[in-house]
């Protein structure tokens, strides 16, 4: 059985191919910023971090853990793979879906395949872009710290990932 890391892990993967658009660009107008997402990219970090104790945290990218590999196209799909933690061990899946804008900071992801069977569906993400790093945070996602030997069962915790362009 999947744990609630799992969802918390994937959405990290996922949030940053919600950031595509329609908006190809051809047209004659400016591409948005969403549009400025399609591309290919992997992990830099995978950080999770409690909210009533600030001073818990974790980076799992430096486990081993994150996006594998995240391709965005123009017309706001998205696939790949990531490694997570699940019920204390990593494991691979394929992260596949959708992805809707909402503002220009603000993404929804639709997961579809394996990923929607263990990840919140739709989940809603914050994003940002600066060159070709992609950062991303997901508020009030579980995790379970005892895999750092921390405090046992689900933390409710803040997921910052950053992605970077290949």
């Amino acid at each position: 059985m999947f744990s609630r890391r799992l969802p918390a892990i994937a959405l990290a993967l996922l949030v940053p191919l919600a950031a595509c658009s329609d908006d190809d660009g051809d047209n004659g107008t400016e591409p948005t910023p969403l549009s400025a997402l399609v591309g290919s990219w992997t992990t830099q970090s995978f950080k999770y971090t409690a909210v009533a104790n600030p001073d818990l945290t974790i980076d799992l990218a430096t486990l081993g853990a994150g996006i594998n590999s995240l391709t965005v196209n123009a017309d706001g799909t998205f696939s790949g793979s990531a490694t997570l933690e699940i019920e204390g061990e990593f494991t691979t899946i394929d992260a596949n879906g959708t992805l809707t804008e909402v503002t220009t900071s603000s993404l929804v992801i639709n997961f579809t395949g394996v990923a929607a069977q263990v990840l919140p569906n739709p989940l809603p993400v914050a994003y940002t872009l600066s060159g070709s790093v992609l950062s991303f945070t997901a508020n009030n996602i579980n995790f379970d710290f005892s895999v750092i030997g921390g405090p046992p069962g689900d933390t409710p915790t803040t997921l910052e990932v950053v992605l970077l362009r290949n």
